[in-house]
């Protein structure tokens, strides 16, 4: 009976041995499973701060990010970046740098025909006819008579700075003079221009805003051309538009033809 009675307590015993061994296997495997566990959180924590740091600096150093929104007609954007400068031909001292940057600007591409279905469409009033198709409207694009209106002041200040005869008349100067102040009432830009460290660098130089990308327009004003083209001379307030003016199409083509065809 004694030795029984032994070999139950031993049997007991070697249970609660083989029990505690594999708790204490079970203990060491959650004990690396929480090294393991806390390791990944603290390299997922890093990761997210430093991910955090990155789209905060990028946030800080772009220009803020307006509603892309297209325009109803060509479609634009704003999202090209442009900085402001003051380093610029157009700005330029020396008079043949700036008579050529000047030069590549070209208000008469913004004279474009469009359909009356695509204008009633849009909301745009309707227009006199364009002379080589009369279900087309002549339109100037606004971009385009800013344009137009800037290199009318340009005109009138390098006369005046040169001493030569005014070439202009004055009520398309103060026309223009206060088409552009419309413009700018208009847009009512509400950047805020950085002052500088440098009060000779002016305010906003080297700043990024994001702008509608001009070449798509001129790619639109082309695609839609009037064939417009103005011939210098002294202005005249009298009479209408000479024909020949619309015969200067980008793409070459000449709708005039066509037009004397269909007669």
């Amino acid at each position: 009976m004694s030795s029984k009675g032994y070999r139950l307590i031993q049997e007991k015993n070697a249970i609660d041995e083989v029990f505690t061994h594999h708790h204490d296997k079970d203990l060491g495997f959650s004990k690396r499973r929480q090294l393991v566990s806390g390791i990944v959180s603290i390299t997922l924590a890093m990761s997210l701060a430093a991910n955090a740091f990155f789209i905060i600096s990028h946030f800080l150093h772009r220009p803020h990010e307006i509603s892309s929104n297209r325009t109803a007609f060509a479609s634009l954007e704003r999202n090209k970046q442009i900085a402001w400068t003051d380093d610029s031909g157009f700005a330029s001292h020396n008079r043949t740098i700036w008579d050529q940057a000047w030069g590549t600007l070209n208000p008469d591409t913004g004279f474009v025909a469009i359909s009356d279905d695509f204008a009633l469409r849009t909301g745009l009033h309707e227009s006199q006819r364009w002379p080589w198709d009369s279900s087309k409207g002549l339109y100037l694009l606004q971009g385009y008579h800013n344009l137009h209106c800037l290199t009318i002041l340009r005109t009138s200040l390098t006369e005046m700075h040169d001493e030569k005869p005014q070439s202009l008349h004055f009520t398309h100067i103060n026309h223009c003079l206060d088409g552009l102040r419309q413009e700018i009432i208009c847009n009512a830009d509400d950047t805020p221009r950085y002052s500088g460290l440098d009060q000779k660098m002016g305010t906003g130089n080297g700043q990024y805003r994001m702008c509608k990308d001009w070449k798509k327009l001129e790619e639109w004003a082309n695609s839609h051309s009037a064939c417009y083209k103005y011939k210098h001379g002294v202005e005249t307030i009298e009479g209408g538009i000479p024909l020949d003016r619309f015969k200067h199409c980008p793409d070459g083509s000449k709708p005039w033809i066509e037009s004397s065809n269909k007669d």
